[in-house]
Parts: structure tokens; C-alpha cells; sequence
């Protein structure tokens, strides 16, 4: 069973998944995330794209590594407020001025989100113990996906009431997530588990050095990279099959709910239903690998647009994996470097992320540049079996592409079998399931 946690404890799982609503309440908005796969975008239309992608990332790249960095020296609520309160002042700032173009250089609003997820799995690893870390952090990763899938619902139904519905009801949800932290959020970290004060530029520096000290780090980050960024691939390949086979949703709601349905139940029921056969970490990472190497595969022979949801549900297991990586990294660093790892780990897996969806894109655009020149896009025929048959006429070279990531994934296992998790060492064989008994622990010790 989950560790029975005070009431208290859950309190930064309701506060992330507020702030995740309301974020994503204003994806629709703002200009749609998928829009320009099904145009064509003028020069400076990409031009503005790739420089506001490029001031996220510089965000993130400062914020996000140093809000875990100071929360290890000056404690994970008070960090967690501040980010809170930044992040509900530019929400107030949106809803005062309800515009895509500000909303999309409000870049502070995604480094802060990312920054209290930073922190809030900074907490979980704090008051959890190392028998169910991994259980934990698949809660903060079900908080998310709760957030968005119903950001994006009740987003999507107040846009269409009015524009300017989904920056005052984010705006409301951030106050009451405000409130939340203030009152109910406890500290988790020890006094004497804090680092000494050290400046901001101490302190951002030795976030980036963590892996030094673990070499085993280096290779679990590249990994969890590669992971997100073919999560990433994923999802835009689900919505490019759509176009080719002519078979466009009537609505993307009935996507975006079945994707969080299956991020949220493959974080809580698969996981634990793993957790109590007394799955290994490492044997969740390379599941959850295989699961998303054979969906990417498999999708790149696809012959009817239905197929795209048992392919999801495949691919949808890899969630499981996630914090299963993140357990396995956090309990190899000591309990004074966790906001700093954690710190990075959320910059990475936005990078990754980002930059997986624009390759996915450019890839895309590359494959379908005949379509878009013509005012109704033809979709593929009815004899279309995948790559085998259309890499000239019904743009196979994107399934070529996303096939071969596949491959990359499977070089991502041997990554995890030969350098994150050797056989020989004892501390990254975490079993999920309750502690051992103290008697045998003694015992090893002794012997």
C-alpha cells in the first residue's frame, strides 16, 4: 500500500494540479499548439516562433536549476511560494492584458511552472521513504496530467463562451493554489540537511557540477532526454496519421482526454498494480522503453486511423518509467543535492520535450510540403499500407523517421543496463515494496 500521508502532505499535489489547469487553460487562447503542421508559416512567423522558444529555454535554463538549488540552502516552501506568487502575478498580468502575443512572451509563466514541480518532487523525496519513492513521484506525475486534461477541457469550453474566460478562471485557480501553499504546504527539509548560504551564482554553478560527483547521473539524464523527447515525437506523429488518413478528430478534446486518462492511470493504477509484484526500477525503465520502441514502430505501419488509440494506450506504458528514472537518480545523490538534481531534471525534460515536438514538426512539414500547396490536402488512399507503400506519393518519409527513433531507444537501453544500472552495485537495485526487515539489514552490514 501508498504510505498514508498527514492531509497536509498532499497539499502541493493539489496545488500543482491547480497551476497546471490554469495554465493550460490558455492554450486555446492562444494560437493553436499544432496549427501551422496545416499551413504554412511565413519567415517571420518562424522567426517569431523559434525566438520565443529559444526565451523559454533560456528561462527555464536559469530559473528552474535555481529554484531547486536554493531550496536545498533556504527550504523547499519558502521557494515554493515564491514561485507560487511569481506565477500568479503574471497570471493576474495576463487577465489584465488578454493577448496571444503577450502570453506568448510571458516566458516566466512556464519557467515558474516548472521550477514548483521541481521543488514539489524535491518534497515528495523529503517525507517519503526509499521503499516508495517511486510510487510517490508517479502522484506528482498523475497531479500534472490531472491539471492539464482538465485545463484543456474547461479551457477549451470557456474560449468558446468568451476569450478572455480562460485567463480569469486561471487567474482564480492561482489564488486559490496561493492561498493553498500559504497555508497548508509544510516545510520538508531539515536544518541540518541544508546546504551553507552561498550567493546565487555559487549556487546556480554547483547545480550544473551535480553530475560530476555521480557519474552514474550523466547517462540516467540522457535517457530520461531521450524518453521525453520520443514522448514528444509521439504525440505529434498521433495528430500528423490524422491528416494522412483523412481522419481528423471532430473535436481534440476527445485526444486531450485520453491522453491525460492514460498518463494519469499508468502513473497511479499500472504503477502500483507493479509496485506490489515488487517490480525493480531498472526493470520499469526498460518495460516502459520497450512499451514506447514498439509503439513508435508499430505506428509507422499503420493502415486505418482507430489503430491510433490501442497504439497510444502501448506507448501511454512508458509513464510508468518516468518515475522510476526519477527514483533511481534521487537516491543517488544525498538529501542536500535533491533540489539540485530535480532542479535539472525538469530543465531537461522541457528541453526535451520542446525540442522533440519542433523536429517532429519540421519533419512533418517536410513530408506533406505538396499538400500544403493545394487549398484541400488530399488524404492518402485507401490502399495505404504505412511506409511500405507511400514514401513518394503519402509522405512515408515522417514514419522512416519516427521508426528509426525506435532504434535510439533501444541504444537508450543498453545505456540503462551498462552505466545506470550495473548489475554489481547494490544501490541502484531499488525493489519497490516495503523495507526490510532492520534484522537483515544488520545483519549485511556486519557480514
Amino acid at each position: 500500500m501508498l504510505q498514508r500521508l498527514e492531509p497536509s502532505s498532499y497539499a502541493h499535489l493539489v496545488v500543482l494540479s491547480l497551476v497546471s489547469c490554469g495554465t493550460c487553460m490558455l492554450v486555446f487562447a492562444a494560437p493553436d499548439l499544432f496549427d501551422d503542421i496545416h499551413r504554412d508559416s511565413s519567415t517571420n512567423h518562424a522567426t517569431f516562433v523559434v525566438r520565443g522558444i529559444t526565451a523559454i529555454l533560456v528561462a527555464q535554463l536559469v530559473v528552474t536549476p535555481l529554484c531547486g538549488a536554493l531550496s536545498d540552502v533556504y527550504g523547499r516552501k519558502r521557494l515554493f511560494l515564491a514561485s507560487c506568487i511569481v506565477h500568479t502575478s503574471v497570471m493576474l498580468a495576463l487577465t489584465c492584458i488578454p493577448s496571444k502575443y503577450a502570453f506568448q512572451g510571458c516566458i516566466l509563466l512556464f519557467a515558474t511552472l516548472n521550477s514548483m514541480f521541481a521543488i514539489g518532487y524535491s518534497m515528495a523525496g523529503d517525507c517519503s521513504p526509499k521503499a516508495q519513492l517511486t510510487p510517490c513521484f508517479g502522484l506528482l506525475d498523475a497531479a500534472f496530467g490531472v491539471g492539464v486534461t482538465t485545463g484543456l477541457v474547461v479551457g477549451r469550453f470557456m474560449f468558446a463562451w468568451h476569450s478572455s474566460m480562460p485567463f480569469v478562471a486561471a487567474s482564480i485557480l492561482n489564488l486559490v493554489g496561493l492561498f493553498i501553499t500559504r497555508r497548508c504546504v509544510h516545510e520538508t527539509l531539515d536544518d541540518f540537511d541544508r546546504k551553507p548560504t552561498a550567493s546565487f551564482t555559487t549556487v546556480w554553478q554547483d547545480s550544473w557540477t551535480i553530475w560530476r560527483h555521480q557519474p552514474a547521473l550523466l547517462s540516467l539524464m540522457v535517457v530520461t532526454c531521450c524518453m521525453h523527447m520520443c514522448g514528444a515525437v509521439h504525440i505529434v506523429l498521433y495528430f500528423y496519421m490524422n491528416y494522412r488518413f483523412g481522419w481528423q478528430l471532430q473535436s481534440q478534446l476527445v485526444f486531450f482526454s485520453y491522453e491525460g486518462f492514460t498518463m494519469v492511470f499508468c502513473s497511479t493504477v499500472v504503477l502500483r498494480a507493479l509496485w506490489q509484484r515488487h517490480w525493480t526500477n531498472r526493470r520499469l525503465v526498460l518495460s516502459g522503453l520497450v512499451a514506447q520502441a514498439i509503439a513508435l514502430t508499430a505506428t509507422a505501419f499503420m493502415t486505418a486511423g482507430w489503430q491510433l488509440y490501442p497504439l497510444f494506450v502501448v506507448g501511454g506504458l512508458h509513464f510508468t518509467s518516468y518515475p522510476a528514472l526519477r527514483s533511481i537518480a534521487h537516491q543517488a545523490v544525498g538529501r542536500h543535492d535533491c533540489g539540485c538534481l530535480h532542479g535539472q531534471l525538469a530543465f531537461l525534460t522541457s528541453a526535451s520535450m520542446i525540442a522533440g515536438e519542433r523536429l517532429a514538426k519540421h519533419v512533418v512539414r517536410l513530408s506533406i510540403a505538396n499538400d500544403m500547396q493545394s487549398k484541400h490536402p488530399h488524404p492518402c488512399p485507401r490502399g495505404y499500407h504505412g511506409v511500405l507503400d507511400g514514401y513518394a506519393t503519402c509522405g512515408g518519409m515522417p514514419g522512416l523517421v519516427f521508426a528509426s527513433a525506435s532504434a535510439v531507444l533501444m541504444g537508450a537501453v543498453a545505456v540503462v543496463y551498462l552505466l545506470a544500472c550495473p548489475p554489481t552495485t547494490q544501490r541502484y537495485k531499488i525493489t519497490l515494496g516495503p523495507p526490510p526487515p532492520r534484522s537483515i539489514c544488520i545483519e549485511e552490514s556486519t557480514g
